[in-house]
């Protein structure tokens, strides 16, 4: 009987947080998004239009693939980014109207995007990396 020492690598990776925030914004965005197709308010208070129902649609489908695979925190910096830029646009006084004209963002919309935004940056700073570690193993050929 001959043994041998190698090295295997393995990936360890947990979608910990950030993975669930995915998804669970994932679901919140589709919910807004279809709902958004039928009403210029959504959740009683955020008004959109069928633009941007659509994108709201699009990012839930991808938070969803993201949260469910490696890629929740790349995707949080994407869209805390995304909704960063809305918010902070709507409250500049000379680019409001095209954002408000464009995807008929309220305050309250801005508001929940600068929230949501600076929560998805966050967990996307503090969250929880792949890992690759190298585990020493014995393999034995009879």
């Amino acid at each position: 009987m001959q043994s041998t020492s190698v090295s295997v690598v393995a990936v360890r990776r947990s979608g910990g947080a950030s993975g669930g925030l995915a998804v669970v914004l994932g679901i919140l965005l589709l919910i807004e998004g279809v709902w958004g197709l039928f009403s210029p308010v959504v959740f009683g208070v955020l008004s959109t239009n069928v633009l941007h129902a659509c994108i709201h649609i699009v990012l839930g489908g991808l938070a969803l693939w993201a949260g469910s695979s490696r890629h929740s925190r790349g995707f949080l910096g994407f869209l805390g980014v995304l909704l960063i830029l809305v918010a902070v646009l709507w409250f500049i006084p000379g680019t409001r109207s095209f954002i408000v004209d464009t995807l008929n963002v309220n305050r309250a919309v801005a508001i929940v995007n600068l929230i949501v935004g600076a929560l998805c940056l966050l967990l996307r700073t503090v969250g929880p990396r792949t890992v690759v570690v190298e585990e020493p193993t014995t393999l034995r050929f009879f």
